[in-house]
């Protein structure tokens, strides 16, 4: 293992401080400085967007999808309130526990999240999304979002 967890830790900071720019090319940037090759992303199967995202421009054209702003996600107002790490033979474990607002059609609502990072080398290999309250998005789409 060639990186500290702290150096990890720091990496998926930067990761969320892109997302807060809410700005496409400094999302892009931080994905191709901070996201192996071969990255891969698994985003809920329930969520419009859901599914696996397998390679770095792929995963650098979704996460640069939040600043649209017909995003759900209100990426500027995405808060890291604690990240939780550990270690697996050369792999680093961070997990990230995030809250948001979603947007409905007439409504927001407060959302939270755990998203577990991976890293390797000093670049995320895996991001796994697990989403707290899919009743709660589910009853959004009911007004029309």
């Amino acid at each position: 293992m060639t990186e500290s967890i702290d150096e990890a830790r720091e990496t998926v900071r930067t990761i969320y401080q892109a997302f807060n720019s809410a700005d496409p090319a400094t999302i892009e940037a931080t994905v191709r400085d901070n996201f192996a090759p071969e990255v891969v992303v698994r985003e809920p199967e329930s969520l419009p967007w859901g599914g696996v995202y397998e390679g770095r421009d792929l995963v650098m054209k979704m996460m640069a999808g939040l600043t649209d702003p017909t995003s759900p996600i209100d990426a500027k107002n995405l808060v890291v309130d604690q990240l939780f790490a550990s270690t697996e033979g050369d792999t680093i474990h961070i997990v990230a526990d995030a809250s948001f607002p979603w947007h409905g059609a007439t409504n927001s609502i407060p959302m939270r999240a755990l998203e577990w990072f991976s890293l390797r080398n000093g670049k995320v290999v895996e991001v796994q999304v697990f989403l707290w309250d899919a009743a709660a998005i589910a009853a959004l789409a009911i007004d029309g979002s």
